[in-house]
């Protein structure tokens, strides 16, 4: 460490100087002490003017969860690899100390449009010889990603819980909150995500381990966050290593692949209170995949939601749910189960598998009964209609997830023959370490070799499949199955997970659903919030402020239901790319069915917004809130959907809807 490395990127920057690791950019600053083994202590995290660590740690941090032998390493800075397409360009280095016994490296990344970085650790042993008693006492193995001591005095602390699984699951998130005293007792807890907040300022900072949720993670740890309550002091565990033998994941080569390496984790800072912290993290999902409004946020239909399964899935009805998807407005068309030859569990044919699809043979063709002509009429006249396809797709689960390369290569075959871009991941089972960096293999090579056109929605609904940060890049999550034909559909309930979600989540990666209302009514007998007390628009208005999902059959919808639906969607797609190009934060009171709640997507200028207001089943026709965010000043109102009326004053919106069940769409302009 005799001579100075530094690499740039725009405004980020990594230097590497007498022992000090600094990296930041117009933001902020992150400095570490590196010693002469080559591990990280940090001694400083500034952003904004706002000092976060009180002092230096006095633990390397990160550290790997095996001892590490003592010995001088020669440490370098380096540029990363390669990142994937759909990502936003950045400062990706790799800090490499080299030892004789044990290599240890740090991947860091860095964005200039946050104030945070992100990094991953990995190591490889060189000796086979285990460490001794002595080392490992000197040396002990944490498994530490984070170590700091909090500078502020008052802070509160928010430990989120997120759920997936929501075939058996409603509750998506909850949210724990301490306000930090010195005599609370030490605080060991398990989640992805946390939030450090100076209550007299509105500053924070918020960790995010991306890693599946602690129910469903091959290598779980006893927790991921301790606080100390004496001090204010903070820790964070968990690298995601094999649990059964850690030294195995990383092979003899400079700079282990993405899938040796441990979880990502991101440390951001954010002002302005819970909004901002909000838009912190939305942010930071976005520059993890990149809005494309030509490819992200569309409308997808899927026919599964009728619970017709596979039994009417054949040319003649998808090419009259081709025809229907565009008088609805579509912009995706998907074939769910049953387009392929091999049968599933999940068929109406008795006899299907749910995994091991490889050894039935000719599995993912297209059924040629169903389609004897392939899907050729099927393409051509979604192309006559300005419609694209979609197809739900189960990689094979056998054998963690061991058959990747060729369900990548089966998927790549439909886009490259088709140019079937959206496909519904299904079935995945990850039982494994193995099978974790399977999936992320799957996934790399897809975009990779399509250039990040092709979008996965990963079906989170039951199974251990990552849950929200795992695959940030991948694309939307496909997050609930919800049917009238069990009375499992209430639309107050969708808008409630999606609002709830929607406070981390960024909601364009979320696909939620509407179903056709129409169906099933007996069983909601007369029910105020039954799906069919509810207009078709305001059905449609739940989930348009993320990936919608039409969950019916195109085909069999009442002819006055796809009218009006559609009449939104040329609204809404007129303004959808400036709507989620916004940061969009929920407002009002959680959707319970009787409140008056919604959604402001504020422009990055914070000088407009879109606003999404809904009065549920109340008797209170007039409403006010608070608008975060906005930059205070004049601000016109222009009502582009619903019916109501709306004022913007100081900071303050009063809106008015005249009906129970009703919603209003409102552009806001500053004068």
């Amino acid at each position: 460490m005799d001579h100075a490395q530094h690499f740039t990127f725009g405004s980020c920057a990594a230097r590497l100087d007498g022992g000090i690791l600094t990296v930041g950019n117009a933001l902020f600053s992150r400095v570490w002490r590196v010693d002469e083994a080559g591990l990280l202590y940090p001694l400083e995290f500034v952003a904004g003017a706002v000092s976060w660590f009180a002092a230096g740690a006095d633990l390397a941090a990160p550290s790997p969860p095996v001892a590490i032998p003592p010995e001088v390493r020669t440490v370098t800075l380096k540029r990363s690899a390669a990142a994937p397409p759909v990502q936003t360009p950045g400062l990706l280095i790799d800090i490499v100390a080299e030892g004789n016994t044990m290599t240890i490296g740090y991947r860091i990344e860095l964005f200039e449009a946050i104030a945070g970085v992100s990094m991953r650790l990995w190591f490889r042993r060189h000796a086979s010889q285990a460490a001794t008693a002595t080392e490992v006492d000197r040396f002990p193995s944490l498994d530490l990603m984070e170590r700091f001591d909090a500078a502020a005095a008052h802070l509160r602390l928010t430990a989120v819980e997120m759920r997936d699984c929501s075939d058996d699951i409603n509750e998506l998130v909850f949210a724990r909150q301490w306000l930090l005293q010195t005599n609370e007792k030490d605080l060991a807890l398990a989640g992805n995500l946390f939030a450090l907040e100076d209550t007299l300022r509105g500053t924070g900072l918020v960790f995010l381990k991306e890693a599946p949720l602690p129910p469903a993670r091959s290598a779980p740890c006893r927790h991921d966050a301790l606080f100390f309550g004496k001090g204010f002091a903070s820790a964070f565990y968990g690298h995601g290593f094999d649990a059964d033998d850690p030294a195995t994941i990383t092979q003899d080569r400079d700079v282990p692949a993405e899938e040796e390496m441990g979880y990502r984790w991101t440390l951001l800072a954010y002002q302005d209170g819970s909004p901002g912290r909000t838009m912190a993290l939305h942010a930071y999902q976005r520059l993890r995949r990149t809005y494309e409004p030509s490819r992200d946020g569309m409308l997808l239909s899927n026919t599964w939601g009728d619970r017709s399964q596979d039994a009417r899935m054949c040319q003649e009805f998808m090419l009259r749910e081709i025809s229907a998807g565009a008088c609805l407005g579509a912009d995706v068309v998907q074939l769910d189960d049953g387009w392929q030859a091999g049968v599933t569990s999940n068929s109406v044919t008795a006899g299907g598998a749910w995994e091991g699809f490889w050894a039935r043979g000719s599995f993912w063709t297209v059924h040629p009964q169903r389609f004897p002509q392939s899907l050729a009429p099927l393409v051509e006249a979604a192309a006559t209609q300005s419609l694209r396809l979609g197809l739900w797709y189960a990689p094979d689960s056998a054998d963690d997830i061991g058959n990747w390369q060729r369900d990548a290569q089966a998927i790549l075959a439909l886009h490259r023959r088709w140019g079937i871009n959206y496909f519904k991941i299904d079935s995945i089972s990850i039982r494994s370490k193995t099978a974790e960096r399977n999936l992320q293999r799957l996934v790399a090579a897809i975009q990779a070799d399509s250039g990040g056109r092709v979008v996965l929605d990963i079906d989170i609904t039951a199974g251990k499949r990552g849950g929200y940060w795992f695959l940030l890049h991948a694309g939307p999550l496909f997050v609930e199955n919800r049917y009238t034909d069990r009375r499992g559909y209430w639309p107050h309930q969708t808008l409630r997970n999606l609002w709830k979600l929607a406070h981390w989540v960024d909601p364009l990666r979320l696909r939620m659903e509407f179903l056709n209302p129409t169906r099933n009514q007996a069983l909601y007998a007369a029910d105020p919030l039954a799906p069919g007390a509810y207009s078709p628009q305001y059905l449609f208005a739940t989930v348009m402020g993320c990936s919608p999902l039409g969950w019916f059959e195109m085909s069999h919808l009442p002819a006055s239901f796809v009218s009006e639906v559609a009449k939104l969607v040329a609204i809404w797609k007129k303004h959808r790319e400036a709507y989620f190009r916004g940061v969009i934060l929920p407002i009002g009171a959680e959707p319970d069915g009787t409140s008056w709640t919604g959604f402001a997507s504020i422009t990055p200028d914070r000088h407009s917004a879109y606003l999404l207001l809904f009065r549920e089943f109340n008797n209170r026709p007039n409403w006010e809130v608070e608008l975060p965010l906005l930059i205070p000043g004049r601000y016109t109102a222009t009502i582009l959907a619903g019916t109501g009326d709306v004022n913007l004053a100081n900071g303050r919106l009063r809106a008015g809807i005249p009906e129970p069940r009703g919603f209003l769409l409102v552009q806001v302009d500053r004068q």
